[in-house]
């Protein structure tokens, strides 16, 4: 109780009981009524993630590969599933999945939010200006706009706590300060997505540099304390230093998440590495899927994208305007810079800059819609505040407050203007063009017009508090008009009755244990649902795919020969009526306007094909898409494996003894040298061996796991051997070297306290008239 009676003595808490206030009535939905947002990608990728983790980290099999996606994709080796997260994985004893997703979601936004206000705090910002901050973070389209993109809220937790104990470290030396920040920069690395950590580190970065030249302290000796002047260090020093230290902290916390990094690694530049394959091949056939979405996305929206995904609120705008003319203090330009970057990289079709982070090579792995709008809330949120603070102290006028009112909302509606072509927020307002601006732009107006100097400085004189109070309430209340039908919630049973969930939960009541895979046809991007119903499926969704996985995604998009739905070991086919009577496929049920279907032909567990090719993607795209050819006899494979000529393998047989999803033992009978094929998605976790040698594994068509097995027969095994326990023995160990770390920096500190505290009090004893 002792910190709730010091925030209540700081007048922090009841600021910080009204952010959370707000903060339950934004998010009602959830918070209060118990709804879960489970709709885009939540409903088809994260959800379905989360709880592949919460069913596996209880009933094991966590590493295994998951037959529900692609065949088996190795789904602990996307960041973005979070298998390795303790935020994640903590949440399992929780008996309802839909639940703890849903509590995840909410306790990593509320982290955001209070960080905002520690941050704000840290800067010198009143409780009230602080809650003002917070409320940005937490109310503005930023995290609004992103309940759908989960991971990104998840690594957006840690941002402000990283920049707070980064800035503690400069300004204090603080060694306690910079073992927290190791700590929070790994736990952002395990929520999967590099892409705000590389924000993170930037805001970082662009915030040391609004600390006074002589603000920073040694990091070894831990003292607090600053240079004098006649100690200045070097400009050289001064970048070397805050560069060094959110370096060395990141590189630790990649070593605390050494057993998430590693298979990730692995996965993603295997082929690069290996030379396996292209994307661009792939891209050029029709894929990438998540590029094909976003272009989508792109062409429906209007250019400037940052109206939706970090609209700031019309205060904010404000305070960045009267930012950019009043404050001339290093600190406050420093913010300033955070948006001018977040501008500068802003999702617009006809933004140059863009196109380069999208494009370049290295930096186009960076490229994501609108994630640089983290910036943007954040510099807006920490600028409000500063204006927040400036009229409490009557630094700014009501009349300056009403014409900066007047101008950021005559900017927005020219940038409208400007981009698509009529005024207003289009994207909030789709009924109305003008719609709540005009009433505050009205009122502005009026107001900036019509009272008098003297009236304005009167009440600027009585009642700061109140308007700064004003400011806060007005805040509030556009951002609860912001997000009052954005983000649809809803329950379980209402998410489960939908026709996309319903179709999958029919093709798993009619599948036999024995049967192929299921695939969807006409649904864009891969829907990775499937692993709710424990469905094995032919196709999924992940926005790292590698190119196995988005070529396998792309050929499976349907319509499909049964012939080459047998080549992949399926069986079950979802699509509309139409397609399925032309595919030749036996409808057995229907679910909204989907139509569950089943191939006339069976489909293949293992199988020696005839004729084997070599190429690469493109030639595997060009057999594939020739009807005429049968993919179960004749395949695509590499050439360094069997040759610059056609090589055959006639009347091959084969049996399959065993299977499981991580081993398959199979039998096979050749009169030559060939391949035997399994229906599972290739990766560099699997191993083979033959009549018990090890044998390397391939990918057939560039995607199906194979190997290379000679005349006669043989016994060969496939077993999912992903090398776990080196990384793993690396996270456990830094882990514990953290713990121990900060026990023994927390007891050096708390141990000088009460040695300083102990030695003050006797001073204060021993002085005249102390006994008395």
């Amino acid at each position: 109780m002792r910190w709730l009676r010091r925030l209540w003595q700081s007048g922090d808490l009841p600021w910080l009981l009204a952010v959370l206030g707000f903060f339950a009535v934004q998010y009602r939905a959830v918070v209060l009524q118990g709804r879960h947002w489970l709709f885009g990608d939540n409903a088809f990728q994260n959800f379905p993630w989360h709880y592949y983790v919460w069913d596996r980290v209880r009933h094991g099999g966590l590493t295994a590969p998951c037959r529900e996606m692609a065949l088996g994709f190795p789904l602990f080796a996307e960041p973005q599933a979070q298998c390795f997260y303790p935020l994640n994985t903590a949440l399992w004893p929780i008996a309802d999945p839909f639940v703890s997703f849903s509590l995840k979601l909410i306790l990593h936004m509320l982290a955001a939010t209070v960080g905002v206000f520690v941050l704000a705090r840290w800067l010198g910002r009143s409780a009230l200006g602080a809650a003002a901050a917070a409320l940005v973070m937490c109310g503005s389209s930023f995290m609004v706009y992103r309940v759908v993109h989960a991971p990104i809220l998840f690594s957006l937790a840690w941002l402000p706590w990283v920049v707070v104990l980064y800035l503690q470290v400069l300004r204090t030396g603080s060694r306690l300060a910079f073992v927290g920040l190791v700590g929070c920069a790994a736990m952002q690395v395990l929520t999967g997505h590099p892409q705000l950590a590389v924000y993170t580190v930037l805001a970082c970065l662009v915030m040391a540099s609004g600390l006074p030249p002589g603000a920073t302290a040694r990091l070894p000796g831990g003292v607090p304390g600053t240079h004098s002047t006649a100690q200045q260090p070097r400009p050289a020093a001064r970048l070397v230093r805050p560069l060094g230290i959110i370096a060395g902290a990141y590189a630790l916390g990649l070593l605390i998440g050494m057993v998430q990094n590693a298979p990730t690694y692995e996965l993603y530049l295997y082929s690069w590495r290996t030379g396996m394959g292209d994307i661009e091949l792939v891209r050029q056939w029709g894929c990438s899927l998540k590029d094909l979405a976003v272009n989508v996305l792109a062409g429906a929206e209007a250019t400037w994208k940052w109206e939706k995904v970090a609209f700031p609120g019309t205060l904010a705008w404000v305070a960045v305007l009267y930012g950019l003319v009043a404050y001339r203090d290093r600190p406050t330009r420093t913010v300033l810079a955070l948006i001018l970057i977040a501008l500068v990289l802003s999702w617009s079709d006809g933004n140059p800059l863009y196109d380069i982070v999208g494009y370049v090579p290295v930096l186009n792995r960076f490229r994501a819609p609108g994630r640089a709008g983290v910036l943007l809330a954040l510099g807006a949120a920490l600028l409000l505040g500063r204006l927040v603070d400036s009229v409490r102290a009557g630094e700014v006028s009501p009349r300056k407050l009403l014409w900066g009112l007047l101008a950021g909302l005559g900017l927005m509606e020219a940038v409208a203007l400007a981009t698509t072509g009529r005024p207003g927020l289009g994207p909030w307002v789709e009924g109305d063009p003008l719609g709540w601006q005009l009433v505050v732009l009205v009122a502005a107006a009026a107001g900036a017009a019509t009272l008098s100097r003297s009236r304005l400085q009167g009440l600027a004189s009585r009642g700061p508090l109140l308007m700064a109070g004003a400011m806060l309430v007005l805040s509030a209340g556009e951002f609860l008009l912001i997000a009052r039908d954005i983000n649809p919630a809803f329950t379980r049973e209402e998410w489960l009755q939908q026709p996309n969930q319903r179709i999958y939960a029919l093709a798993a009541q009619q599948r036999a244990p024995s049967d192929g895979a299921f695939v969807r046809w006409r649904d864009g991007l891969p829907n990775n649902v499937a692993i709710y119903f424990h469905l094995p499926q032919a196709r999924g969704f992940t926005p790292m795919a590698f190119p196995a996985m988005d070529a396998m995604n792309t050929w499976l998009a349907g319509p499909n020969t049964p012939a080459t739905l047998a080549a992949f070991g399926v069986d079950w086919v979802a699509t509309d009526r139409q397609r399925a009577e032309a595919a030749g496929l036996r409808v057995v049920g229907s679910a909204g306007d989907w139509v569950l279907c089943r191939s006339p032909l069976p489909a293949e567990r293992a199988y020696v094909p005839e004729k084997m090719i070599p190429g690469d993607l493109a030639v595997a795209a060009a057999l594939l898409r020739d009807e005429s050819t049968d993919p179960r006899q004749t395949v695509a494979a590499p050439a360094a494996i069997i040759g610059p000529e056609p090589a055959y393998c006639p009347g091959g047989k084969v049996e399959v003894m065993g299977d499981a999803p991580g081993r398959t033992i199979l039998r096979t009978s050749t009169t030559a040298p060939g391949l035997v094929v399994v229906p599972r998605l290739w990766a560099p976790f699997w191993s083979a061996t033959v009549d018990g040698q090890p044998t390397n594994t391939l990918a057939t068509n560039m995607v199906l796991l194979s190997a290379v097995i000679p005349a006669g027969e043989h016994t060969v095994a496939f077993v999912w051997a992903p090398e776990m326990l080196r990384p793993a023995l690396v996270s456990g160990l830094m882990a514990l070297l953290w713990v121990v770390w900060l026990v023994s920096e927390w007891r050096r500190k708390h141990g000088a306290w009460r040695r300083s505290t102990a030695v003050s009090g006797s001073a204060e004893a021993r002085l005249p008239g102390a006994a008395e």
